[in-house]
């Protein structure tokens, strides 16, 4: 079994695949898309700490691979910011940018309160209903024993419906894509007890879907609060873990 994340994180010299859960592999699915998926859940869950070496051969060999899928994977990884790939060197996981972090944040208050908004327009009950049904799984995840994991994938489940929902899957895809930094600062801050996450501004949402669109501004305020939470624990999370972080001096402008 891997270390605790706490023990990993920061640590120089860690070897990436000594750090990694592994999942079955599903049918009927390529061995590039295998090893993406393992290795994107174990950097963006930081099993895989900020810095850690990663040797191809070593995944291929944990996961049943040959080298070729594995090679594929870390090309998508490096797309991503997940991974610096240093010609002559070793493979790293890319540390935190708080630059990447907090574009990331202006994108995602900028564009989800016109998501949400236009989702109100068009939603059926079968999705509200399943979003209503996230929600509450979510509170369950935060009930004791806590389960930090279960609550982000659920979190980002319901992010990812409602922007499918509103026919806004690609515009989603493309803040994944580019909001790993921010991503990963969260999941931080939640995996390590930085902040307590709450449902309440999810239910402001399904409020305001229910209400057919009507307060704009409210929700357009539950969102930024939500979504900026992220600054209240950045610094000591910079603080307790430098090596993670690069461009640190940006980060008086995630206050504003």
């Amino acid at each position: 079994m891997p270390e605790p994340r706490t023990k990993l994180v920061g640590r120089a010299g860690v070897s990436a695949a000594d750090c990694m859960r592994i999942f079955p592999r599903k049918d009927k699915e390529s061995g590039s898309a295998y090893a993406y998926r393992v290795l994107s859940y174990n950097i963006l869950m930081l099993y895989m700490p900020p810095g850690a070496w990663i040797r191809e051969s070593s995944v291929a060999e944990i996961l049943e691979v040959s080298r070729t899928p594995v090679h594929e994977a870390m090309g998508l990884l490096r797309d991503r910011s997940l991974v610096e790939v240093a010609p002559q060197s070793a493979t790293h996981v890319s540390r935190i940018s708080v630059s990447q972090l907090r574009q990331s944040f202006y994108m995602r208050v900028a564009v989800e309160p016109l998501v949400v908004t236009q989702l109100a327009r068009v939603i059926t009950q079968p999705t509200l209903d399943e979003l209503h049904r996230l929600v509450d799984a979510m509170d369950e995840s935060l009930a004791i024993p806590y389960n930090e994991a279960k609550y982000i994938e659920l979190n980002e489940e319901f992010h990812r419906t409602a922007y499918e929902a509103a026919a806004k899957g690609y515009v989603w895809e493309s803040l994944q894509k580019t909001g790993c930094s921010f991503r990963r600062c969260c999941n931080m801050g939640v995996l390590f007890g930085y902040t307590k996450p709450s449902t309440e501004p999810f239910r402001k949402v399904l409020g305001f879907l229910e209400n057919g669109g009507e307060n704009r501004v409210e929700v357009a305020t539950a969102i930024h609060e939500y979504l900026s939470n992220y600054a209240t624990y950045i610094e000591q999370l910079i603080s307790d873990f430098p090596d993670c972080f690069v461009n640190v001096n940006t980060t008086a402008s995630t206050r504003r």
